[in-house]
């Protein structure tokens, strides 16, 4: 998925007559980068960027994650790695509240929850399985680097 979209907003940069405007999902990831000739100027979609600031009910804060991450890594995270750290604090908060780790009661948990992670806020609908209050980060690469629109 990252590769073809990354060649497809490749392709439309170099087109005779390109678009104004490129954005790509899989521009929301430093990735990008490296997979397209030039990334200056084209939009991505992040789950998450560093500084977003939000409330977190669960897990760690942003800023102690930020730390750990980068002191063992050597760089920032990007989106994906913020995503695992949430998805591991939900999964132990779940099986805290279930009590027991079968499907069936971990979804449950899961049902009931109303929180925050680093990752931002965290509700589904039980019926649909949707995540109904996680947002998005629209980002835009400036000197070789995606930053937060707006």
């Amino acid at each position: 998925m990252f590769e073809q979209d990354a060649e497809i907003a490749g392709k439309a940069q170099r087109l005779p007559v390109p678009p104004r405007r490129v954005c790509a999902v899989a521009a929301g990831v430093h990735g990008f980068s490296y997979a397209v000739d030039d990334p200056e100027g084209v939009f991505g979609i992040a789950q998450w960027f560093p500084g977003s600031g939000h409330e977190v009910m669960l897990g760690p804060a942003e800023n102690d994650f930020l730390r750990a991450y980068s002191s063992n890594v050597g760089a920032l995270p990007d989106y994906p790695a913020a995503q695992a750290a949430a998805g591991a604090v939900l999964a132990v908060q779940c099986a805290r509240l279930a009590g027991r780790a079968t499907r069936e009661d971990l979804w449950a948990a899961a049902a009931t929850l109303d929180s925050s992670t680093l990752f931002g806020a965290f509700k589904i609908d039980p019926r649909s399985g949707a995540q109904v209050q996680h947002q998005t980060v629209l980002v835009r690469w400036a000197q070789g680097e995606p930053a937060p629109v707006g």
